[in-house]
């Protein structure tokens, strides 16, 4: 049963459409694994199109119709979903699909972590999927932003909280040290605002390595 949920601000953004494309994605894949929130977008996006209704309409410019139609052709095509990256294709939300592609593989993010990373088309966030194994846990870390986490197999304790599917876990500021459940892999959506930074004797030396992997990341 899904016990963290997001803040209802949230959902109310993403249902207008307004948030960036990294929260977007977390809110979507939320979604899809949560009822209850799910049924809170629904009846938000309802609310937001029987106000659009009752808006008197707007003339419109000469010719604007025909310049959107233009648009439209000259817009490149959508790409074609491909198949997700090897066994984490069980686990993966449809609105995360489109991310991961067949050639996307695991690679070694820390002692008993691996990373995906994800790429995003525009916004300050940058994701990935984390794959904890059993009983481990993660380097002790804190955050210079946020970072929202979603559980999509297995699940974590972190600061004397159990993630499971569908949960969200917020975290910023304080160190923490998340740690895998011991029966199960656990397989996440990470998505950061900011720099994650290490603590400890060893994290500090790792910091640099950290953010020349994500400015890498941004294409910086």
């Amino acid at each position: 049963m899904i016990a963290h949920h997001l803040p209802l601000d949230m959902l109310v953004d993403h249902a207008t459409g307004s948030l960036p494309e990294g929260l977007s994605m977390v809110v979507a894949a939320h979604v899809a694994l949560c009822a209850d929130c799910r049924r809170q977008v629904e009846n938000l996006e309802s609310v937001g199109a029987a106000l659009l209704e009752g808006i008197e309409p707007a003339d419109i410019s000469a010719g604007a119709f025909e310049r959107a139609l233009r648009r439209l052709e000259e817009a490149p095509p959508a790409p074609l979903e491909a198949p997700a990256a090897g066994g984490v294709a069980a686990v993966l939300p449809f609105p995360l699909r489109r991310y991961v592609d067949s050639s996307a593989r695991w690679r070694r993010a820390g002692w008993g972590v691996e990373e995906i990373a994800l790429k995003l088309r525009e916004g300050p966030h940058q994701a990935s999927l984390l794959r904890i194994r059993a009983g481990r846990a993660m380097a002790t870390h804190r955050h210079s932003g946020l970072e929202y986490t979603l559980v999509l197999a297995g699940g974590f304790t972190d600061r004397g909280a159990h993630y499971g599917p569908g949960d969200i876990c917020l975290a910023a500021g304080p160190e923490h040290t998340p740690v895998a459940d011991p029966d199960q892999d656990c397989i996440c959506l990470a998505v950061v605002d900011g720099p994650i930074v290490l603590t400890g004797a060893i994290g500090r030396l790792l910091n640099p390595y950290l953010r020349f992997r994500a400015r890498r990341a941004a294409g910086l």
